[in-house]
This record gives structure tokens, sequence and C-alpha cells, in this order.
């Protein structure tokens, strides 16, 4: 699992990955009348005999072809505009790293460790002697004391920390403790499972037994092992929040709790805080924020003696879980049969893919210089942050028409839209990022180049809690290279990515209409953000702090209520129906980001509407299978692809002059059903 979790707080484009969260949906029969679209997300669902009209199904309509013969590769479990995208980039990745007269310390260290991921005669021969340094330390833990010690020099998944700007005084950064890990990652699916967080819960199950066969121990031993750490899990679930819970970022945030050193090691009198901070303690670090402090009441009460072999069961499976991307083929072949139990569909993953992607997220920022120095044309970034400007603009524009809101709160919503900081591509000072002391030298494992590098970046994050926010310094937590950008609430900034620089999003050779429904529509997307139901309740200089009178927060809450409401009729897959609740912030930020590009339009001359919403439409192709779907609607935040397609262009009058829609239509929405909150 990503320790990160979904922190810090980044309201994103979209969440693309080869392995996602796991939740179902169940058929729900009381739910309102909403529209009759195609489940064309669904691997199959659309085939070259499908024949809709835009005026019916606006995103089928327009993405037929490729939905009708677009498969799913090998190596991931969806494809879609995004994916395709970062292909591309992997592609020209995979090209610099062949070509060594490219170099430079970056380039080094990025070139080596890519190298390592497909070095498998290496990685078969080191076999699981990399994670055994781990596990045989786990398993001479007898006492309290010896697991104290463990968690003062390794990892501790039980208290995952991270480093960033204090939601409550922005200017400074702090420590913040996430909830305990749960492996299910859901602590509704251990009171309510659904069939695919069992599903989740079998393919791990069957992971943890494989590798700890291989590993030396009985079957016997093993099912027990299982047995604990779900148990300690079950138990700990039952003092956190679910998945829907803490998709209230602003309130989640608002919800935790600060403590002292000395009130933290009360909250835990027991658990070993002290030794599992020691390397921020000794850096002088001197309270933290707790998001779930009950959570962490649990865990105190659970940890005892009498418990001591379930937490042991419960650290193997994490340090099993961490490192088996690092090792052998035959884990590699374990882990693929775990993701084709999870996701019921046969997987097989690509080395050349997972070699990039876990380049890219590991050394985040050395791989990222040495791709934009050899693949972006500086030009771009001027191009991008004009853009982003020129969206700034309009919506400030909006922001002043928007009469429903009370003078004093358009004041100070336009005051927060002119404090927002663009960052577009890379950092403008890579010297915040350098490397230079750092090096491979004595690695001899892949698993043991990632634990030198997370040594290096890890003893500098000991350093920044207390330590003033440098508001110019890029922070994401993310890879430039991934397909994406992002709304920071916390610094009030927009990040728009390297990685989404091409098809659909922008290409140099499409028109002015086509890339405004493409990177227009996104940057505005991600400025919309700061005014959704979570970003809007951060100031303008990343602070929680409500800077709205009570009225304009409640006219506020009736336009995002009804955005909701509407979301939650519609069904996405057979019988299974978005969570209007979950996916309230983005589908705000898309029908801001679509307001804005066509108040953009609006002001230009013979303008292309089609050429706009088509390829608008063909930023969210997607084909997944039918469970991931299904698991999506519980653990996104983000509406399906079609959905975001057809959900939002016909809110906007636009959409039906350019294709005639009317009443009785599949698209059509009666103008006082419509939705606009920006």
């Amino acid at each position: 699992m990503n320790m990160k979790r979904f922190f810090p707080v980044l309201f994103c484009l979209i969440l693309v990955a080869f392995v996602v969260t796991a939740g179902c949906v169940s058929e729900d029969t009381n739910k309102a009348s909403g529209p009759d679209w195609l489940f064309s997300d669904i691997s199959g669902e659309v085939t070259p005999e499908t024949n809709l009209s835009p005026v019916d199904d606006f995103h089928v309509a327009v993405n037929k072809e490729w939905l009708s013969t677009t498969q799913i590769p090998e190596g991931q479990t969806q494809v879609s505009a995004f994916t395709e995208q970062g292909t591309r980039i992997q592609e020209k990745f995979a090209e610099l790293i062949a070509d060594t007269s490219i170099t430079g310390h970056d380039a080094d260290l990025t070139r080596a460790y890519y190298n390592a991921c497909l070095d498998w005669d290496q990685r078969n021969a080191n076999g699981l002697k990399p994670l055994e340094k781990y596990t045989r330390q786990i398993e001479q833990i007898q006492s309290l004391d010896d697991y104290a010690r463990f968690v003062s020099q390794n990892t501790d998944y039980m208290l995952g920390t991270m480093t960033g700007a204090n939601a409550f005084n922005s200017s400074w950064n702090a420590l913040y403790i996430n909830p305990p890990y749960l492996s299910l990652e859901d602590s509704a699916e251990y009171s309510n499972p659904t069939s695919s967080g069992m599903l989740t819960k079998e393919a791990n199950a069957f992971f943890f037994k494989k590798m700890l066969l291989r590993l030396g121990y009985t079957e016997e031993q093993a099912d027990r092992m299982e047995e604990d750490r779900m148990w300690l899990e079950s138990e700990l679930a039952s003092s956190l929040k679910t998945k829907v819970q803490q998709s209230d970022y602003a309130g989640y945030y608002q919800d935790a709790v600060t403590y002292t050193i000395d009130g933290l090691k009360t909250l835990l009198s027991v658990y070993p805080v002290e030794e599992s901070l020691s390397g921020y303690i000794r850096n002088g670090l001197t309270d933290v924020i707790v998001f779930e402090p009950e959570g962490l009441k649990k865990l105190n009460e659970l940890y005892t003696l009498e418990n001591l072999e379930k937490f042991k069961a419960h650290l193997l499976y994490a340090y099993i879980d961490r490192y088996s991307n690092y090792l052998d083929q035959e884990t590699k072949d374990i882990s693929d049969e775990r993701a084709s139990i999870r996701y019921d569909m046969d997987y097989t993953s690509v080395p050349e893919t997972d070699a990039y992607s876990t380049t890219i997220t590991d050394l985040e920022m050395p791989a990222a210089h040495f791709y934009i120095d050899n693949a972006v044309d500086p030009g771009v970034k001027t191009g991008v942050i004009s853009v982003c400007h020129s969206v700034i603009d309009i919506y400030r524009t909006r922001l002043a028409n928007a009469t429903w809101l009370s003078a004093d709160t358009r004041a100070k919503a336009i005051e927060k839209l002119d404090a927002i900081r663009i960052f577009a591509i890379g950092p403008d000072d890579w010297s915040d990022f350098d490397y230079s002391s750092f090096s491979f030298a004595g690695c001899t494992s892949l698993a043991e180049m990632k634990d030198a590098f997370d040594a290096f970046e890890q003893e500098k994050k000991y350093h920044v809690p207390g330590t003033p926010v440098d508001e110019n310094r890029w922070t994401t937590g993310m890879s430039t290279l991934e397909v994406n950008a992002c709304y920071e609430p916390s610094a009030n900034s927009v990040t728009i990515f390297a990685g989404i620089i091409g098809d659909p999003f922008y290409n140099v050779s499409a028109s002015l209409a086509a890339n405004l429904g493409g990177l227009g529509f996104v940057i505005g997307h991600e400025v919309s953000h700061a005014f959704d139901s979570s970003g809007s309740q951060y100031d303008k200089d990343g602070n929680l702090n409500n800077w709205w009178t009570e009225a304009d927060r409640n006219a506020f809450n009736e336009k995002t209520d009804k955005v909701a409401a509407y979301f939650s009729t519609i069904e996405a897959v057979p019988g299974g129906y978005v969570n209007g609740e979950l996916t309230v912030g983005e589908a705000v930020a898309d029908l801001g980001g679509m307001a804005v590009m066509l108040e953009a339009a609006s002001h230009i001359e013979d303008f292309d509407y089609d050429a706009f919403f088509k390829n608008y439409a063909a930023v969210w192709e997607k084909q997944t299978s039918e469970d991931l779907a299904r698991s999506m609607l519980v653990t996104d935040v983000h509406p399906p692809g079609h959905v975001r397609t057809n959900a939002t262009v016909q809110q906007f009058d636009e959409f039906y002059q350019t294709y005639g829609v009317k009443p009785g239509d599949g698209m059509y929405l009666a103008p006082e059903n419509r939705l606009s909150v920006w």
C-alpha cells in the first residue's frame, strides 16, 4: 500500500493507476429515475453495431470507434485517454534511457534504477534475500521491547507519517500521523464486506500465504498469521473512518487534533510512539497533527504482549507487500495471480511498464529532471502558465458576477483566486532537488537501491516539521510524468504535470477549440477545486478558515447538494449508481471547468463548439472490467468517465444549441433541473 494514502490533500483531475482499491456497489431499486445511458466504461458494452445519436448518448456517439475496438493492454487493468498518453510518455522515457549520450548525475541515477528493475538475472539471483533482511528481524521479536526496537530502526506501518503545510497555519510545516494501515483500505469492508472487498481479502490471503511458504513457514503457520493479522485489522477498523467519511477532505483535516510530544505519549501510553518517531524527535519535533485519534486509542489498547504475534503478522504482511515489487520473477508471478483474483480478470504484468512506473514513482524528482531536460520544450511551460492566468482572468469575471453571493464573500473569493500560485511541468529551481551527494554505491539489489534512496529522502524529511513553508517549492508527492494535474488547498496552488502535455489534452497541430476542450478544461477544472465543497473551506493562504457568511455558505451548499443528488441518480454499471456524496467535489470542478471554457469560447469569433465538445468527450474515453468499474464507484472520488462527459455537457445551453438536443432525447435535462455552481 502507498503509505501516503491520499495525503496531502490534492484535488486531482483523475487518479490513473494499474492497481486500484477495492469496493463494490449493490443494486438499489429505490433510486430516483436518472438518465438512461449505456454503461460504456465497461469493456465490450460498445460494439461496432452500437448506434446511438449524440443527442441520446453523447459519450458513446463521439467515442464509438475507440470504445468498440480498444482492448485493455497486457499489464493494465484499464485503458483510457490518460493511460494511452502515459504509454507515450513511457516509450519516450525508454528511448532516453537507451541513449547513453545523455549524461549527468540525475540521468545516471535514473538509468541505473530503471535498468536494475529490468535486470532479472540479478533479481532472480537475489531471490528473497532483500526481504529476509526484515522478516528475520520480525521473527526474532519476542517482547514489546523488541517490537519497539524494530520500529525505531525501520518503517512503522501502524504510524504512517507525512510532512506538509499545517492546515491551520499554512506558513509552517507540520508532521501528520495517519491512521493505522488496513490492507482492505476501507474500514467499512471489515464490518460490511462487499463482493469486491471479499475478492481483495481473498487475493491478499493468497498472496500472503504463498510468500510465507516461500519464506519457509508451514501452511499451518501461514494460516494462523493470516487469521491473526485480519483479526487485528478488524479490531482497528472498528475505530476508523470509512472511505466515504475520509473523502470529505476539509472535514477530515478539521477533525484532526494537534498534540505535543508529551500529549501524544499520553494518548499512546503503551505503544512505542517515541521510538517510532525517533528520527523526528531527535531533530527537535515538538508537536504533531493526528488524524483519527480514536484509531490510535484503539491501537494503544490492542498493543499488549498477548497480541504480540498479531502485531508481528501485521508487520510481516506490510513488509512482504512493500518489497514484493523489488524481488524475483516468482514473486512477480504470485503478485500477478493476486491481481487476477482481486480484479477477476487475467492479469500479466509487463516488465518495461513496471520498470517505468517504479522508477518515476521511487525516484520522483531525479527521473522527472532527466525527462524534462531531454524531452520537453521549455516554451511549453511558458504557454501553460499563460493559459492558467487566462483561465483565472475569466474566473475573476464569473466570481464578480456571482450575484447569489454577498459582496463580501465575492470579494474574498476573488482575493483567493488572485492568490493562486501556478506550477507547470516541473520546478523552476532544480537546486531544491540536489542529489549530487547521493549514489547507489554498495547496493547489491534493487531493494537495497530503493532502501538507500528512501533513507536519503527520509533524512531530509526529519528536518521539515516546524520550518517555514517555501511557497515557491514544487511539491505534489506525485511524479510530474504522471498524466495528471492537481489543486493543493494548503498551498492554494494549481499544478499542471508534464505528463498531460499530449493528445487528447494538448496538441500543437489541433484547433484552438479542441485544445480548450482538453488542456483548457483541465486547467479550469483545477482552478475550480479552489471553490468546490472542500477547497472552498480553505482561505487564500491555504488555511482551513471559514471566509463565508452563513447565508452564502448555505446557498453554496444548496447548489452542491443538488449536484450530489443528481449524480446519485445516474446508474453507471448494472444496478450500481454513482455516489454523489463521494464525487461531488470532482463533479463541481468539472462543471466549473466547462463553464470557464465556454465563457472563453463566447469571446472567440466563429468558435468550433463541435470540435470543443468532441475533444472533451475524448478526454474521458475509458475501458475497464465490470468488477473494477463497480469497485471505483465506491472508492474513487471521480465520477466514471462516460458520466463525466454526459452529465457535464448536458448542463450547458451551448451543447443543446450545437447538437439540437430537445425534450425526449437521452441527453436532455429540463432547464430548471440543470446544475450550476460557478
